[in-house]
């Protein structure tokens, strides 16, 4: 287990906080030298063998839970908000160094965390919880990308940030021309496509980007587009059958709006 605030021992050092649990199931000194000296080098703290926790940042005092953690050489880690305690640059190298666990060892690593950007960065599978139940559960790609239920929604949108801001549609309301939002969402070749362009020029329908992004979940490219169409009714539904028939989901966010 990876705890959120280390557990280490102050009053040990980072070699004995690492050996710790093979020196409690009475594993040999030399086999115990070898194996933490093995997972320093692992995870990058070597050179901090005989430092005491007091003297590391709190990276490296995760280093060592984490070097800690798979000195028995389990076949699951269990992280319980492993990088919550710790700022954005140095919780990105944690990930990647769990994500090195997971394809060098090939051990299932098993997050609770409520940073949806831990999940999205290195999860396979994610299972959402509200009230002590699971309420959606799925790939990542699933689930970041059609959420099913409200709290899978709020999640993910905390770091999708997929949402009109409300002044955008004040603005929107203002105007005196009719007009419809829609949300197109694009995954994989889809997102390098001129699609926007296309429909410029093929139909009457004029086309205003109010948010737009491109992520990667899961090695997949991921885009989201919030557009605006003003124009007839009639063109703009020709839009949308294109839009189909390119084989990209477009749903409409706001419409009808004068």
């Amino acid at each position: 287990m990876i705890f959120q605030h280390f557990n280490l021992l102050n009053s040990k050092t980072v070699f004995t906080n690492v050996a710790m649990p093979l020196l409690l199931s009475n594993t040999p000194k030399e086999e115990v030298k070898k194996r933490v000296s093995e997972l320093l080098e692992f995870v990058g703290l070597e050179d901090k063998a005989e430092s005491y926790p007091d003297q590391l940042s709190g990276g490296q005092k995760q280093r060592v839970g984490i070097a800690r953690a798979l000195a028995t050489q389990p076949s699951v880690l269990l992280c319980d908000e492993a990088t919550s305690a710790l700022d954005p640059e140095t919780t990105n190298s944690i990930l990647k160094l769990l994500k090195k666990i997971n394809q060098e060892y090939n051990i299932t690593i098993l997050i609770i965390t409520h940073e949806m950007g831990v999940i999205r960065e290195i999860c396979d599978k994610v299972a959402v919880l509200d009230g002590g139940k699971v309420v959606e559960a799925g790939s990542v790609f699933e689930v970041f990308s059609q959420p099913k239920t409200e709290v899978a929604h709020n999640f993910v949108s905390s770091v999708m940030h997929d949402d009109i801001p409300e002044s955008v549609y004040q603005l929107i309301r203002a105007q005196d021309e009719s007009h419809q939002i829609y949300r197109i969402v694009f995954v994989g070749e889809a997102t390098g496509a001129p699609l926007l362009s296309q429909i410029a020029k093929q139909y009457d329908v004029e086309v205003n980007v109010l948010f737009g992004s491109i992520t990667e979940l899961q090695g997949t490219p991921f885009g989201n587009l919030i557009v605006k169409f003003a124009g007839e009714e009639k063109e703009i539904q020709r839009v949308i059958m294109h839009i189909h028939q390119q084989k990209v989901t477009v749903k409409e966010v706001l419409g009808n709006v004068s």
